[in-house]
């Protein structure tokens, strides 16, 4: 059996939250549980990760090297079987500047979700 690629857990995690996000409604895994908003869930991760409603750029990089996003990948072209594969890998640092983002930003929920698209 062949080993998928390590980033492709990352990449579906991202992927899934970034089609929840446009749902208005995530609906509950077992009957009866009150359903999870997409704005919940991003509560949830600034509250896990962060303090009070918002994140500093160190906890947000602390958020994405648990997601294993932006670390620990050379910034270069890799061949996949004879093809090509033209997707960089950004680091954290190269995430944050795209989006303006300095040590003294506060990163809410409105600015997470804006940003998580950019980590797909």
């Amino acid at each position: 059996m062949k080993l998928l690629h390590p980033a492709f857990q990352s990449c579906l995690l991202l992927t899934l939250l970034g089609l929840w996000r446009t749902t208005p409604e995530a609906h509950a895994s077992s009957p009866g549980a009150p359903a999870i908003s997409a704005a919940s869930f991003l509560q949830d991760l600034i509250h896990r990760y962060g303090e009070g409603d918002s994140l500093t750029l160190q906890q947000l990089k602390a958020l994405l090297n648990h997601l294993d996003v932006g670390v620990g990948r050379g910034n270069v072209t890799q061949h996949v079987q004879g093809h090509r594969n033209l997707s960089t890998c950004f680091s954290s640092g190269d995430l944050f500047t795209a989006h303006n983002f300095s040590e003294q930003s506060r990163i809410g929920s409105s600015e997470l979700q804006e940003f998580c698209p950019t980590i797909l």
